[in-house]
Parts: structure tokens; C-alpha cells; sequence
């Protein structure tokens, strides 16, 4: 049984509270966040008893912590827990929607364990972020909008739907961030490029994932996202696969030892370098230079 209740918390909040299966779920929607471009009180940081969801719909926003700032740009969302210390800045074209909502669990038997799907967003210490959603951004626009009547889906409904499709998505959290400016589909053609440049002149060298990172201002966990994305494998593979094809080169192509072919693109021991060598050509090194010479 659903049991919903509405009521006018302040001038510019509305209050939404649903009881389903073994949740009690209440939105609080803040219709004013969407239409101002900068409200002054929103850059001093403060808490809330409730978690924050923010959709960009157009522009660009800050979510500013005490150690850290996430960028919003049009269609990113951004879940800010409760009691986290933030605060929200946006640019003059910036449009940003907000929603605030809290979970309790129902003791009831026989139920499902909808507290449980949703409490992620509750219990946790840092900002989810979900870039790339302008479908869901919309719609949080839209609750936002009609918050002022009851016509059609309860907005806790709504709410508890879309909270429910993201649980399941991949996220970004914010402490994963090495710089303010978060991931987008600009800064990754730019990163790309870059880490190309690395691997094609370092890989020869120790190209750890932390350093890789920081060369690139981002976090370990993007940094794998993005090798993923351009290589279709970790970045521990591509430098792996650059060293095997740049000593399968040397091996045909010059007189070196195979110990020091090693050595020279970057195997730490001999012993390493055949077993990969055998594991990506099926042949020893030495097999494979005689090979190579015979067919020439």
C-alpha cells in the first residue's frame, strides 16, 4: 500500500513523502534553485540532514567542498550526501535544478528491499556524480517544474524510480578527483592524445598507473576508464603490448641480445620478458629473430 503526503515547507520548497514496500521516502523539491544564476547564500558551506541531487541543465555549476570542487556541466547529475559540508555556484547562464530527499527503512515483512537499493545515496561519504545524463536531468527538471501540482505521477514516485535506475550506473565520486575540473568528452580527446604521447615515448620506462595519473590530472580510476575507452583494454596491457612489439622489432632488425633487448624496452628481468613475449606470439625470442631472418 502507498500512502502520500504533501505539504509547504517553505516559500520556495515543496514537500513530497511516500511509504512503499519497507521505505519511507520524503522529496523536498526547491523550486527556486532552478531559476537564479548565483544566490550568495548557496557559496557559504553548509550541510543538510537530506542528500542533495543537483541536475545540470544548461551551463556550467560548482559543487565546492572543503577539499575539493566537482564541475557540472549540461546533463551531468551530482547526489551530495547528508551532512557533507558544500556549496553550489553557478555561472550566469547556468540553469541547475535541485531536489533534496531522505530514506528510512519500514520494518514489514514480505516486502522488498527498496531502503537498501536507495541507501547508497544516503549513507555514503562523498558526491556521485553521473556525467552524460540529460534524459534523467530532464526529467529532474520537469519534478521540479510541476512541484506545484499533484497532477499525474506523485513526485515521489518519480523520484524514487529515477534514484533507482541510477543505483544501478556507473558513477564517478568525487574523491576520486585530482583536479577541479571533472571528467567530460572534451577533456578525454585531450587526454587521449596525451597519454598516447606518453606511452609512445615512455614505455620504455616505469609508466605506473599513479604516475600516468598525475601526468594527466586525474584519478587512477578515470585514468582506466579513458585507457579502456581508447585502447579497449588497461593501460597495464597497452605498455605491455608496446614493449613486446618494440623488442619483436629490435629482434629482427638488429643484433642486440635478447637480455639486452629487454633491458632496453623495459623488462626488469629476462625471465619476464620471455614469458610475455611467449604469451603474445606463442614463440621464444630467439625463435621468432630466426624466423623472421629466414623469411627475409
Amino acid at each position: 500500500m502507498i500512502f502520500l503526503h504533501d505539504k509547504i515547507l517553505l516559500a520556495q520548497n515543496k514537500e513530497f513523502t511516500v511509504k512503499i514496500e519497507n521505505l519511507s521516502f520524503a522529496l523536498i523539491v526547491d523550486i527556486n534553485k532552478g531559476e537564479t544564476a548565483l544566490d550568495p547564500v548557496q557559496l557559504t558551506l553548509h550541510s543538510h540532514v537530506a542528500a542533495e541531487l543537483f541536475a545540470c541543465n544548461r551551463g556550467r555549476a560548482e559543487i565546492r567542498l572543503e577539499d575539493n570542487t566537482v564541475i557540472l556541466q549540461k546533463g551531468d547529475l551530482a547526489i551530495v550526501p547528508p551532512r557533507l559540508a558544500h556549496c553550489l555556484y553557478k555561472s550566469e547562464d547556468a540553469e541547475v535544478s535541485a531536489i533534496s530527499f531522505m530514506c528510512r527503512p519500514r520494518s514489514e515483512r514480505d516486502t522488498s528491499d527498496l531502503y537498501r537499493e536507495l541507501s547508497v545515496f544516503v549513507k555514503g561519504e562523498g558526491v556521485i556524480v553521473y556525467r552524460l545524463q540529460s534524459e534523467i536531468s530532464e526529467k529532474i527538471r520537469e519534478i521540479v517544474g510541476a512541484a506545484e501540482s499533484l497532477a499525474g505521477i506523485p513526485p515521489a514516485i518519480r523520484v524514487i524510480d529515477i534514484l533507482l535506475s541510477l543505483a544501478g550506473e556507473r558513477s564517478e565520486s568525487a574523491q576520486d578527483a585530482k583536479s577541479a575540473v571533472a571528467y567530460d568528452a572534451g577533456y578525454d580527446i585531450q587526454r587521449m592524445a596525451r597519454l598516447d604521447q606518453l606511452i609512445h615515448r615512455f614505455y620504455m620506462h616505469d609508466l605506473s598507473a599513479e604516475y600516468v595519473a598525475n601526468q594527466l590530472y586525474i584519478s587512477t580510476r578515470q585514468l582506466d576508464r579513458i585507457a579502456r575507452r581508447r585502447y579497449g583494454k588497461s593501460l597495464h596491457k597497452v605498455v605491455m603490448e608496446k614493449r613486446i612489439k618494440s623488442a619483436a622489432q629490435l629482434l629482427a632488425e638488429s643484433d642486440m641480445t635478447v637480455e639486452r633487448i629487454a633491458s632496453s624496452v623495459g623488462f626488469a628481468s629476462a625471465v619476464g620478458f620471455y614469458r610475455e613475449f611467449m604469451r603474445y606470439f606463442g614463440t621464444t625470442p630467439a625463435e621468432y629473430r630466426k624466423m623472421k631472418r629466414e623469411n627475409q
